[in-house]
């Protein structure tokens, strides 16, 4: 399950960002550390997502999501190390792409969770009034 789930997406918009930020990010990765540089990076990352992920919602994950994180973090650095942009991407600019990115994949996941939180919550009382277990 730790590298399978980065191949499975749950939508085509799913699949389309990470696919826009594989061709961004993922180019770049290659150029500066090669292609076997580029492989550990990404399933190093992915796999380490999958664990975190697996670690804070203790469900099942989709997507590449974390193993892109990665390969955003090694862009990442290099710009910082080398103090200049790296193919037209600045430090501040990749930096500021994550940080949004991170937040919107927290707050799709909030809401997620609100909504199988409700409908569960909801069905939980309705089969505790019917057995005459909820008291009022």
């Amino acid at each position: 399950r730790l590298i399978t789930y980065m191949f499975i997406h749950s939508g085509w918009e799913h699949i389309a960002f990470n696919c826009i930020s594989l061709y961004i990010y993922g180019t770049r990765t290659e150029k500066y550390f090669g292609k076997a540089g580029f492989f550990v990076i990404y399933f190093l990352s992915g796999i380490l997502g999958g664990i975190l992920s697996a670690a804070l919602n203790g469900g099942y994950a989709v997507g590449a999501s974390g193993a892109i994180f990665g390969l955003i973090g090694a862009v990442l650095i290099l710009s910082k190390m080398k103090h200049r942009n790296i193919d037209g991407l600045g430090y501040m600019t990749m930096l500021i792409i994550a940080v949004s990115s991170i937040g919107m994949g927290m707050m799709t996941a909030f809401r997620a969770y609100r909504r199988f939180y409700r409908r569960n919550n909801n069905r939980l009382r309705s089969l505790q009034t019917e057995k005459g277990i909820m008291r009022i």
